[in-house]
């Protein structure tokens, strides 16, 4: 599933624009669970994308974790861990 989305969107602008799009989609009002499906997000590309050259996946990997701390930005709470 990671492979296919990143051939669909090789850019970490374009894979931005779908992530944001599908948390506005699926996790209305939802934001504590926008978090914590970043961080699974991340979990998984960080753990198992072997399509990716190591600084691609650094650059998704950070965009990631830029969406996950504005949307606790957001909600005004600090980071339950280091990310």
């Amino acid at each position: 599933m990671c492979s296919r989305f990143f051939i669909d969107f090789p850019g970490v602008m374009e894979q931005q624009r779908k992530i944001q799009s599908y948390l506005r989609n699926h996790f209305i009002g939802e934001e504590r669970t926008k978090y914590q499906y970043l961080m699974t997000l991340r979990r998984v590309v960080n753990d198992s994308t072997v399509c990716l050259m190591e600084h691609e996946r650094r650059q998704t990997l950070n965009m990631i974790t830029v969406l996950a701390l504005r949307i606790l930005g957001e909600q005004n709470v600090s980071p339950p861990h280091v990310l």
